[in-house]
Order: C-alpha cells, then sequence, then structure tokens
C-alpha cells in the first residue's frame, strides 16, 4: 500500500477567460453592440414612419450606454448579475404561496429521469 496522503492534483488556469469583454475597460461589448444595433434599426424604422425626426431615436443610446458604464465600472459581471435578478423576478409565479420566498437551483425537478437516477448511484472513487 500506498503510505502516503492522497494529494489532490493542480491544474493550470486561465481566469482571464472569465471575464466579460470590455469596450475601453468600462463597456461591456455584447450588450453595447446590441443596444447600437437595436438603435440604428429602430431609427430606420421610425424615420420610414414618421419621417427625418425619427433619426432622433439613436440619441437615445447615450443613457443607456451612461447606465452600462455606471453599473460596470467596478465590476465586469454586473451585466450577467442584472439579468440574474430580472429573471428571478419575473419567474416567482408561486412565491406568494410559500411566504413570498423564492428558491433556485440548478437542476429542474422533475424534468429528467437521470436527475432522479443519479441520486441513487453508487459513487466511487476517493472522497477528501
Amino acid at each position: 500500500m500506498n503510505d502516503q496522503p492522497y494529494q489532490k492534483p493542480v491544474y493550470p488556469s486561465y481566469n482571464g477567460l472569465a471575464r466579460t469583454a470590455l469596450i475601453g475597460g468600462a463597456l461591456p461589448l455584447v450588450p453595447t453592440i446590441l443596444v447600437g444595433i437595436g438603435a440604428v434599426l429602430g431609427a430606420l424604422v421610425l424615420q420610414a414612419v414618421i419621417g427625418p425626426a425619427g433619426l432622433l431615436f439613436v440619441l437615445l443610446v447615450i443613457p443607456v450606454l451612461l447606465f452600462l458604464k455606471f453599473i460596470c465600472e467596478t465590476d465586469d459581471k454586473a451585466m450577467t448579475i442584472l439579468w440574474m435578478e430580472i429573471k428571478c423576478h419575473f419567474s416567482r409565479v408561486n412565491a406568494h404561496l410559500w411566504n413570498n420566498t423564492y428558491t433556485f437551483t440548478p437542476i429542474k425537478y422533475g424534468s429528467h429521469f437521470h436527475v432522479y437516477k443519479r441520486a441513487f448511484e453508487k459513487t466511487t472513487g476517493h472522497r477528501g
């Protein structure tokens, strides 16, 4: 038998790959592009409907981009957190039945048989 204690393997991590891409260190790339495309398409539609004054719709991008800059200046994952808060707020269907308590888990109970089967499988390997 081996008398040495179990050593967990150490792997190199690339933590920089998990960071959100930012424009100028302040604006998240994907939301900025989506806001810009939405503003341009909205301005083109409004320009066709109400005339040249519809192009002023592009100016609504300025407060939205300032909001993005303000919310993401200290945390690059702030948009992800904001999206999770919005998603949880609108998915509170039966929270009033449970004393306004909302719980979410990374699995969906009852959606797949393997979720229940996994709970009863015999675990193998070393547990430290």
